[in-house]
């Protein structure tokens, strides 16, 4: 069976709903395969938990308290604080 290929070394990953379940799955798969991620949920202990599992793993990681849907509008920020490039995920 095949499956997509995503090529995420050295990108950043923002994803959301990323402090429990699928989100938080998506977080360490995109942190295994070698982007930095941003792990952000409306609860700010999950994020901080999972963004320092993923560091304790050896990935880079930070999380960000999302207190509502994240707009349109910060692509163009992320992209050029970050270099957001990789994914935008939201579960």
């Amino acid at each position: 069976m095949g499956g997509v290929v995503l090529e995420v070394a050295g990108r950043v990953a923002l994803v959301t709903g990323a402090g429990s379940g699928i989100g938080r799955a998506v977080a360490h798969t995109l942190a295994a395969a070698g982007a930095a991620v941003c792990v952000a949920d409306v609860d700010g202990g999950a994020a901080s938990r999972v963004a320092e599992e993923l560091r304790s793993a050896g990935g880079r990681a930070w999380r960000w308290l999302r207190t509502s849907g994240i707009p349109r509008r910060y692509g163009p920020w992320w992209t050029r604080r970050w270099g957001l490039s990789a994914a935008w995920t939201s579960w």
